[in-house]
Order: structure tokens, then sequence, then C-alpha cells
């Protein structure tokens, strides 16, 4: 028989359809869609970071390599895509695009935003949810993306990873449909295409996967067709890792400098970041929404559906989003965990409960119209699909709220996404492109509180200038790193003055730019070093005479760039320089480099033997 035009499927995907596009209208407007294709960067958070990702890679590009050497930062060091865990995505598109990194990086955020509500629809036609069970869990998805934690993660530049989490949820749908069918080799290879396309989309694409799986097999026990779940296991994992074993490989072969170990972001133990959550509090390390306790609670109504097989789908999607959001309040405790940041998972696993709370919300409706419910249950309905609606009036309110400009307390950043270069970061720019010159370093203070207009800038006023950094444009990113009053792996204050100033000549530092207090208070009492200006809370200090790029002989760096760095007028009959030794570096024309130490470094400089007075050193 055909579907009439009316037909339940038919207007599901109209209203997911609806959804979607006010979806888009709003992203529009929020964003806005007027600063698309203009020069303007986006600079919020790790958005800055990410695009000095993407300038490497395409400087990388250029040469036909995936890692090179990295002169900008750390007095030289191995970057690329071994320090590019979630912008291999947009880096592939700013060497694919000719618009440049910044508006690529923009492109990316939007097209992100937009596929949101598109992977909830998948989701939903492939589990084959019933009409107002798959609108309504459209509806709540596409909420979850504008009013929960997904949408700070957005703006705060960590796209990728809700991209990732909102492709979960198709691959999961396609999963269950594929161990609970006969096997289908079509569909071996559909999901191991998109896992190949999911984990360098983001790194913790397969968690979302690995955690709600168990939960659903356990729940549809009867259903599996074991050959199927065994073709599964055996093929879609090689199938997703073998097509990214090109860029796997140098990633874990260049380990790179980076201490993960310090780093404290999104890896606190605290069981009771559930409990915040789930009440809509933002405490700490608890990222909740108020959107939060009504997926709960209409995924308890999941329970009460008449269905078996949705009733399955129900409580197995709800049993694997509670042991992941459980998992993300305490899975740092186990440090070969704590590296995954788990805290922010426990977004990814309130997304995965729109699927039951849809079913609830179906199931509550069902029983107000008297299909197989008595009168106390039918009233319990009513009273909770009253609540329901009272809560959606609330939540249009944050939603209006949350793409709005206005003063008042945000999920993710108010509206607009895209704006000019804050006061801080265009100073800062202006005065290092007068006021300083590429034949010393840049010490540069980083802040886990984005002192500098909100953002981890460093790459950016890197790529911008023209000049050399000591530390990286993240924190933690090296020993030879400068953040908060933390200097080269322990307190600035811990250093005597004559220590410190043996570190501003073994890195050629001629300028030092800072933002702590307990900075400031050491600074000011090193001999050498005098205050040249300051804005607000950003001090700059410069040495009267930088030491230079040579540690022994003489010379000057003509130029440096990505994999090359030009030497002119050296001389001696060796020269060391401060710059990092990596294996794989060699000169035009060829002479000996050897790694020699120097104290104060763990990382070896480069020894040159038997310089001629011109010579570049590359990699490889």
């Amino acid at each position: 028989m055909k579907r009439g035009i009316a037909s339940p499927a038919r207007v599901a995907t109209l209203a997911g359809l609806a959804i979607w596009i006010i979806h888009a209208a709003l992203l529009a407007h929020a964003f806005p869609l007027s600063e698309l294709f203009t020069s303007r960067p986006l600079l919020y958070i790790d958005s800055p970071f990410h695009q000095y990702q993407m300038g490497v890679a395409q400087d990388l590009w250029a040469s036909g390599r995936l890692v090179g050497y990295d002169p900008w930062f750390a007095a030289g060091h191995i970057g690329g895509v071994n320090y590019n865990a979630s912008a291999k995505l947009p880096a592939l598109l700013a060497i694919l695009l000719p618009f440049g990194a910044a508006m690529t990086y923009k492109l990316f955020v939007l097209a992100a935003g937009l596929a949101a509500p598109g992977f909830v629809i998948m989701a939903v036609r492939v589990l084959e949810m019933d009409a107002l069970a798959g609108v309504a869990a459209t509806l709540l998805g596409t909420l979850a993306w504008w009013i929960s934690a997904l949408h700070w993660y957005h703006t705060a530049g960590m796209v990728a990873y809700v991209a990732a989490s909102f492709a979960a949820l198709p691959y999961v749908a396609l999963t269950l449909r594929t161990v609970t069918e006969p096997p289908c080799a079509r569909r071996f290879l559909w999901l191991g295409l998109w896992g190949a396309l999911g984990l360098p989309l983001h790194p913790l694409f397969p968690l979302p996967v690995l955690f709600v799986m168990p939960m659903l097999v356990l729940a549809h026990w009867r259903d599996v067709h074991w050959r199927s779940l065994l073709w599964v296991l055996a093929t879609v994992p090689a199938l997703s890792l073998a097509p990214n074993l090109f860029w796997i490989w140098p990633s874990v072969h260049y380990a790179g400098w980076a201490d993960g170990g310090m780093s404290p972001y999104q890896k606190v133990v605290d069981i009771g970041i559930v409990f915040a959550e789930a009440t809509g509090r933002i405490e700490g390390a608890a990222r909740g929404a108020h959107l939060y306790s009504m997926l709960w609670f209409c995924t308890v109504w999941a329970l009460a559906v008449r269905s078996a097989r949705q009733w399955r789908l129900g409580v197995g999607m709800a049993g694997g989003a509670l042991v992941l959001i459980v998992f993300a309040a305490v899975g740092a405790a186990w440090p070969v965990f704590a590296t995954l940041q788990p805290n922010r998972l426990s977004s990814a696993g309130y997304l995965l409960l729109v699927v039951p709370a849809g079913l609830g919300i179906a199931a509550m409706a069902e029983m107000v119209r008297g299909r197989g419910a008595g009168t106390p249950l039918r009233y319990m309905a009513c009273a909770s699909l009253a609540l329901a609606a009272a809560a959606s009036l609330f939540f249009g309110r944050e939603l209006a709220n949350e793409v709005s400009a206005r003063d008042t307390p945000h999920y993710g950043r108010p509206a607009p996404e895209v704006r000019a270069a804050g006061e801080t970061t265009t100073w800062l720019a202006e005065w290092i492109g007068r006021n300083t010159s590429p034949d010393a370093r840049i010490l540069f203070e980083t802040s886990l509180g984005r002192t500098h207009d909100g953002a981890h800038i460093a790459g950016y006023l890197a790529r911008t200038t023209g000049r050399e950094f000591i530390g990286g444009p993240y924190v933690f990113m090296h020993y030879a790193g400068y953040w908060d009053g933390y200097l080269f792996g322990r307190p600035i204050a811990q250093f005597s003055p004559s220590e410190f100033n043996e570190r501003l000549k073994l890195y050629n530092i001629g300028w030092i730019v800072a933002h702590s207090a307990v900075s400031e208070a050491y600074l000011s009492k090193i001999p050498g070093l005098h205050e040249l200006t300051r804005h607000g809370d950003v001090i700059v200090y410069g040495l009267s005479s930088p030491s230079g790029y040579f540690l022994e002989g003489s010379g000057k760096v003509a130029s440096r760039s990505v994999d090359r760095i030009e030497l002119s007028d050296v001389e001696g009959a060796a020269a060391t320089i401060k710059y990092h030794y990596v294996s794989g570096l060699r000169t035009v024309p060829a002479v000996k480099l050897v790694p020699v130490d120097e104290p104060g470094d763990p990382q070896p400089f480069i020894r040159i033997i038997a310089p001629p007075r011109q010579l570049a050193i590359v990699y490889p």
C-alpha cells in the first residue's frame, strides 16, 4: 500500500527537517553567516590554537609531509600531525581549499554545527523509531546542541569532539541494525568506512560506541545474530584503522615533548559530578544543563513503551549512557584513562539519552490516548506530558537567550561567535610587530584561564608577527614552556636571578610577555630586565642585549620556516645554534650535524661541524 502524504513516517521526516531548518537559521544568526567569507578569524579559547595547527599542516603539505621541524615554538621541535589530535579534518580542508586557515576553520565550524541535527535524524531513521519518538529525539538532540555543555565545547573550539559525539549516534544505530540482522557485507563496509572517517575527526569518536554497544547487545540478547556480531568484531576495527595508519604511525613515532600528565583539564575524579550535572548545576568540573533532568525524566517513561523492540532499544541506550556518564566522573582515577580527559564525555552520554527520552515521550502520549494503560497511569502520563510541555517553554527561553548577545549567562559563547580580535590580542600583535625583531625570541606566558581575551593566542601571534616564541601555542606543551608563573618545569620563583638569566641566554630570549602577579613580582627584580610597556594585566619586558642564536661560533639566522633554517655569515670550526636537534635534520650543503646537551634543557641542541659561511638546515 502506498504511503499517503500524511503518513506518520512522512510527517516525522518533515517535522525533523523543519527542526533542522530552524536550527540552521539560528546558527546563521549566532555565527553569523555574514562573517563566513571575511578575513576575520575565529579567536576564542582553543580556536586560535587549531588554526595554528592548520597553518603548520599547510606548510608541511607543501613538501608532501605530515610531520616536520617547527622552529616557531620551543626552540624547534617535531610538529604536525603528532601535535594535532582534533584538527585533522580542518587541516585537510585547509590543504584542499584556497581560502586560508582562518576562513577554512570558520567553514568547518559552521558545517559541523549545521550537521548535528542531521546525525540525529539519521539515527532515528536507521533505528526505525515511531514517528512521535523520532521527532521528539530530533528536537531533544537539537536542544542538546544549543543548551547544554555541547554548545560550550563547540564554541570553545572543541568543535570536532562535538561533531564526533553526534556522528556516533547513527553509527551506534547502524551497528545495532547490523548485529541484529543476518550478515551483510555492505553494512560491514559502511561501518568500516564510517569508523575510518570518525577517527581523524576526533580520537574520542569510538568511545560512546564502545560504551553503549555492550549494553545494547545485552538488551537485545535474543535478537543478536552471532555471526553478524563476530563479523563486526573481526572486520570493522581493521577497516576503520587501516586507512588511518598513515597518520597514526607518525603520531605514535613522534610522540612530541608535550607533558600531558601535567594538564589538569577534564580529569577530575568525583562521583558527585554525576548528580551535579543531572540536576543542571555548573560548578567545579560539573557542566550540567537544565535539559539533563528532563532527559532522565523522559527516559524513565521509556520503560513503559509497549513495543518490546523499542523497550529494548530504550533500556540499552539508557544503560550505555549511564555507564558513560559515570565513567566521565571517575575514569580519570586510572592514569591510562586520564589522558582522555574523561570529564567531557558526560555530554556525549547525555546526547545518547535523546533516543530513550524520545521513546519515553511517545510512551506518555500513547498512554494519554488510552492505549494499554489504566486510569492511574493515564493520569500520570497526562501530568508528565504537561510537565514536559511546561519545561519546553523554559527550554525555549534558554534557547532564545543562547542565540542572543545579551549579557546573561550562556552555555556557549554569546552571539556573535565570530567577532573582531580582542583588544589585548590586537595590541600585542601590533606592539610585537613594531617593537621586536626576528633576532631574538619572545618568552610568552600562556594562561590556563585564557587571560588574553579568553583565548590561547600564542600560535596566532607567532603566525601573525613572524616571531619565534619560547613555550608552546598551548599550555603544558613543552619543557621550554611558560604558563601562569610556571616556567621551564617549575615555579618561576624557584629560579635564582643568575639561573634565570642563564635560561634567557640559552634560548636567546629578547622579550618577555607576562600577565600573572607572581611573574610580575619575580621579573621586576631581575637585573638587566626592563619593563617596556603594559596593557591591562599584560606586561612586556625587554633585555638590554639579547645573546644571539649561536652558543658556539658566530653567525646570523637569515630566515626560518617550517622544515628550514637559513644561516649566514657563519664562522668557527664548529657552530652550536640555539635550536633543538632532532633525528633527520641535515644541511645544504651537506656537513655533519651532531646533538649536544646543554645544562638546563633535557633536549639536545644542534652542533654543526666545519660549517660553511652560508647553509640551510632542513628536515628531513
